[in-house]
């Protein structure tokens, strides 16, 4: 369960995130004028703090963010990590909130309803050159499961990488936006100590 903070500022909202599995994120500030035309007119919008990317979009009465928090204090100053965070609220809790005279609320993520994703691989190759070993199995299934396999993803299609044997494109298909990245296994010296990451 991801627990969710809100608190306005005199021109952002500012989002922080705290979860078992990544514990406290950092904060990500959104202009309140994007979120009043999010409110005032339904249309979608992606926003950059920093390092960081976010995609909000509004459906069925839920407010949907995806957060890519992005890092580049690492040594090389080319090198890039991070991880996509998906978070729901309730579109009423939201609009109460940010229409009142409150600072600050806490809430939980609706992330947590069952998914119904439809997962699609439009070449095969890669795919059976992942379930051949049983490693690479293990590693691919958690991943899906973790970064797509979640109720706020309708479907997702995924496609060969034509550079890596057990990596893939993808399009991760939400009800109201598109999200096209890369599914990329990073091989170590040992395959078994490889691992996925996900980069859009």
């Amino acid at each position: 369960m991801t627990k969710i903070s809100l608190r306005k500022t005199e021109h952002s909202l500012c989002i922080q995130t705290y979860s078992k599995a990544h514990g406290k994120s950092d904060n990500f500030y959104i202009s309140l004028d994007k979120i009043r035309t999010l409110l005032n007119t339904g249309s979608d919008f992606k926003a950059k703090d920093i390092y960081s990317y976010c995609s909000v979009w509004m459906y069925n009465g839920v407010i949907n963010i995806s957060i890519s928090w992005l890092d580049a204090s690492g040594r090389s100053p080319k090198l890039l990590k991070g991880r996509i965070e998906e978070i729901t609220i309730d579109e009423t809790k939201f609009r109460d909130f940010f229409y009142s005279d409150k600072e600050q609320i806490k809430l939980l993520s609706l992330s947590d309803k069952k998914p119904t994703t439809k997962l699609h691989f439009k070449s095969e190759k890669n795919l059976r050159n992942v379930l051949k070993n049983k490693m690479l199995r293990k590693k691919f299934a958690k991943k899906i499961m973790n970064n797509f396999y979640l109720a706020t993803v309708k479907e997702v299609t995924f496609y060969d990488d034509h550079y890596n044997d057990y990596s893939f494109e993808f399009i991760k298909h939400h009800p109201q936006i598109s999200i096209n990245g890369g599914l990329i296994f990073h091989m170590e010296d040992d395959i078994c100590k490889g691992r996925y990451s996900t980069h859009t």
